[in-house]
Formats: structure tokens, C-alpha cells, sequence
């Protein structure tokens, strides 16, 4: 719905910058939370 209409307004992939803007902030908040978690194998 958001992203149809985003479109529709301009050309630009707009949907598509705020979809991998949203990914790259959701990756690097797991990194943070799971930075010091080691692998049994590891231990």
C-alpha cells in the first residue's frame, strides 16, 4: 500500500532505498546484541 503509492508519486524506487535502509539499521542492531555470544565451539 505505502510502497504503491510511493511509487506512483515519482519514478524513484523510493520503497526500495527505505526497504534496505530499514535492513541495514535491523543487521547492525543483531550484530550489536549478539557480538559477545560465542559459539559452543568456540568455548
Amino acid at each position: 500500500m505505502l510502497a504503491g503509492s510511493l511509487l506512483a508519486v515519482s519514478g524513484f524506487g523510493w520503497p526500495l532505498l527505505i526497504a534496505g535502509a530499514l535492513k541495514i539499521v535491523y543487521d547492525i542492531l543483531l550484530l550489536v546484541t549478539f557480538r559477545k555470544i560465542r559459539p559452543p565451539e568456540e568455548r
